[in-house]
């Protein structure tokens, strides 16, 4: 057996971005997170400000990238170190529902659409058929790791317990079942079956979301003639590790009403996942910070079963690419930019790759053995002695393996306590310096929360007097904004009242301006009436004394007739007398009985009387009649003479009287409106104030 040491190796890091899916697409979900293949940079954008972030890796692949060029442009010169007796290891991690699987395995219905694992067994198989190889045998085995239990994928009976060892080639299962396989189609036949094994579920971030880790691993045994037809066998292994999707609880929990037995397991699932992939993190940064030639106490690979299995991978013996999944989707960029950051710090790891090749012998061709130079007998003895000499060199090594370990062991011991021993001291002297500086803080926080009790008492006080100015000011606001509505609606009213007063006092200068015209016309008509009741009543008067002076004279005149009608009747009666005193003897026998003459002739002069009194009667009640209608004519037109001139003097003092009332509204309209708009004015500065 000889171990040969080739140049260090970083480890190879793969960014594969996935395309849009279609739920992603239906409620409109912004990528964040782009990819640039001929860079080789991952750009994210995270936050409403566009925080950019950029990352650079060996290789990235859009959402356009097929699974052929995944493959030949980043892992299959790892695939043919495997052949060589390296031993190779292909991690995809990133978050559920990112297409590590998908990467891995891919749809195994078409080649096409294949992933890692069936297109690294056709490279293989391949190179196993060149003429150089004088046989090989390969191997399969297919681990799972499920909430921290092992389970054997392509075992039918999985309840047989499993152990990690380290081995005298590295961490190994013991306990797993190999398979034999001839070509890529046995291959997918047990891929196909341990994918009925596996442990998926469905989350909101993925349907089938596998809920464990697994771990395909493939041994190569070969045999190849060298140059000098020599014999050397290689013993390579292949791990191809499809790790379980980072989760948070808000994004991977699929049903939430679900709180039976079922949904506890899927939270138990969540947890050690979480777990191992933080396991894995740390001893990431750990062999990161060692590879950079930091000091690092302990690597934590016994954490969990799987970075136990990936110690040879992270920082060991073997070649490493890891393909880092990401999402393009903005609900994803917090897990995207973790992923990237996992991926970057694994970028910095470097491991020592060490080919397992096993020298066997030298071909004897038919001419060297009739070279005469050596018997076959002394072939036989050297090749015996060089069996023999191999075999001590096999047990040589597994004792030192063994002595290595329990060496490995102790010293882990001893670092271990060495470590916890380092770490109590400082922890110790830590705590004092901390003690110390808690003291000085302690009174620090002492004096500055009494300065902060005295501040905040002043601001106690300053925000209750903030609170009242602010209550007052609201209040004057309110009045001021309730007084200045007001204001406004009496400048308003007022405005109107003005508008009012103008229009009536246009139409009261108007009414005043008819008035006077009225007045000028009655007086003008008065005068002339005047004018003419008196010339009537000069005409009447003189009428009157006309009337009066005829009257008289007619009195007189008809006095006088009379008087001689009458001194002619006396005369005639004297005849009469004498006559009737002559005849009165004659005729005293007809006059002294009813119906006698000095009967009639005492009524008929009775008569003559009575006529003659009421004669006289009727010329002074005329006279009277006459000087009465005459008095009560001028005491009438005395009285309409009083109402005109009462009348003139009532217009004018009425027409005075509206005036001034207009002048003072008018007035006092002015005064209203200077006043709101002083008030207005005030109210203004008082609120810029």
């Amino acid at each position: 057996m000889a171990l040969s040491s080739v140049e260090d190796s970083a480890v190879k890091v793969i960014v594969r971005l996935r395309p849009m899916n279609e739920m992603e697409k239906s409620i409109g979900v912004t990528p964040a997170v782009s990819a640039s293949s001929e860079n080789n940079t991952v750009t994210v954008l995270k936050g409403q400000g566009l925080t950019k972030a950029v990352y650079s890796f060996d290789n990235v692949f859009s959402g356009f990238a097929t699974q052929e060029e995944v493959f030949q442009e980043s892992l299959a010169h790892i695939i043919n170190d495997c052949i060589k007796g390296y031993t190779s290891t292909i991690l995809a991690y990133g978050q559920t529902g990112t297409g590590k699987t998908h990467t891995m395995e891919g749809d195994l219905s078409s080649p096409f659409t294949y992933g890692v694992i069936p297109r690294s067994m056709d490279v293989i198989f391949r190179a196993l058929k060149k003429k150089n190889i004088v046989s090989s045998r390969v191997t399969c085995s297919y681990l799972e790791i499920y909430n921290e239990d092992l389970s054997d994928l392509l075992a039918y009976d999985n309840s047989k317990k499993l152990d990690i060892l380290n081995g005298r080639d590295g961490t190994c299962c013991r306990g797993l079942v190999e398979k034999e396989v001839k070509n890529r189609d046995d291959v997918i036949e047990l891929v196909h079956h341990a994918v009925r094994s596996r442990k998926i579920g469905e989350t909101k971030m993925n349907k089938k979301s596998s809920r464990s880790h697994c771990i395909f691993t493939v041994h190569v045994y070969s045999q190849s003639k060298s140059l000098d037809n020599s014999i050397v066998d290689y013993h390579g292994k292949l791990n191809l590790v499809d790790l379980a999707g980072s989760e948070n609880a808000k994004n991977a929990s699929g049903d939430e009403s679900r709180k039976s037995v079922d949904g506890n397991a899927r939270e138990r699932e969540r947890k050690n996942i979480n777990q191992s992939l933080l396991t894995l993190g740390r001893v990431i940064s750990a062999v990161k910070d060692r590879s950079l030639g930091e000091k690092v106490i302990r690597v934590p690979y016994r954490d969990s079963k799987l970075t136990r299995i990936l110690q040879d991978a992270l920082g060991g013996r073997s070649k490493t690419a890891i393909i880092a999944t990401v999402s393009p989707s903005e609900m994803a960029v917090s897990e995207s930019l973790s992923t990237l950051t996992y991926a970057q710090a694994a970028s910095s790891i470097i491991n020592k790759p060490i080919t397992s090749s096993h020298h066997v012998s030298k071909m004897v061709s038919e001419g060297a053995l009739s070279n005469g130079n050596h018997s076959v007998d002394q072939w036989f003895e050297l090749e015996s002695k060089l069996k023999h000499m191999e075999a001590q060199v096999e047990e040589a090594q597994a004792m030192l393996s063994r002595k290595h370990q329990q060496q490995q062991l102790l010293v882990d011991k001893a670092d271990k306590a060495k470590a916890e021993l380092e770490k109590m001291e400082d922890s110790l002297l830590k705590t004092q310096a901390k003690n110390t500086e808690l003291e000085g803080l302690v009174e620090r926080q002492n004096s500055a929360m009494d300065i902060l009790a005295t501040s905040l008492k002043q601001s106690e006080d300053s925000l209750i007097r903030t609170n009242a100015i602010l209550k007052a000011t609201k209040h004057t606001e309110n009045n001021l904004t309730s007084e200045g509505q007001l204001l406004i609606h009496a400048v308003k009213e007022s405005i109107q009242d003005g508008d009012d007063l103008h229009r009536l006092l246009i139409e009261t200068k108007e009414d005043e301006i008819d008035r006077k015209e009225a007045s000028k016309t009655f007086q003008h008509t008065t005068i002339a009436s005047l004018g003419e009741v008196t010339s009537a009543i000069d005409i009447i008067l003189k009428e009157e004394e006309e009337f009066c002076k005829s009257l008289t004279d007619d009195a007189e005149q008809y006095s006088a007739t009379e008087r001689q009608s009458l001194e002619r009747i006396v005369t005639t009666l004297k005849e009469i007398h004498s006559n009737v005193k002559a005849l009165s003897q004659k005729v005293k026998i007809f006059s002294v009985g009813e119906g006698g003459i000095a009967l009639t002739v005492d009524s008929t002069v009775d008569i003559v009387h009575s006529e003659l009194s009421k004669e006289r009667e009727t010329i002074v009640s005329g006279k009277d009649s006459l000087n009465l209608s005459t008095q009560e004519t001028k005491q009438k037109l005395d009285d309409l003479s009083m109402k005109i001139m009462k009348f003139n003097s009532r217009n004018a003092e009425d027409s005075n009287c509206i005036l001034d009332s207009l002048i003072s509204k008018i007035d006092v309209t002015k005064q209203q409106i200077v006043d709101v708009a002083s008030a207005i004015v005030e109210s203004t500065l008082e609120i810029s104030s």
